[in-house]
């Protein structure tokens, strides 16, 4: 069994715009919704099951706190470590972008098989 997040996330007030006729058009609220965050849907691709097909997920036993968003694998990310060269490369501004992500990306693992889950709420 897998529980919900403890807290339902409400998207409003957020809007959508679409361009019709030369003139915004306000689209419609979305509704609240449930989330369920890090939903395991196969086993980790490690070791010896790194390149095959995935795996049955491990079982758990009672109920699975599913409110955080699990790490993701990133792609080989540009050597930013020389300023000058990295400018060369890319815009200034994904520069800093880059600065400010690094911190949080040196903790990653290929453990990356998890749904993040989102669900109209049930009852309305």
């Amino acid at each position: 069994m897998i529980r919900r997040h403890s807290v339902l996330v409400s998207l409003i007030p957020l809007w959508f715009f679409a361009r019709f006729h030369k003139q915004f058009v306000l689209s419609r609220q979305l509704q609240p919704t449930e989330v369920f965050l890090g939903v395991p849907y196969a086993g980790a691709p490690k070791a010896r099951l790194r390149f095959m097909p995935p795996v049955t997920s491990p079982h758990w036993k009672g109920v699975r706190l599913s409110d955080h968003l699990v790490l993701f694998v990133h792609r080989s990310l540009p050597d930013i470590s020389n300023e000058t060269e990295a400018l060369k490369k890319d815009a200034a501004r994904r520069y800093q972008y880059l600065r400010r992500l690094l911190p949080y990306l040196s903790n990653q693992s290929e453990d990356c098989l998890y749904l993040n889950i989102y669900a109209p709420q049930s009852g309305k």
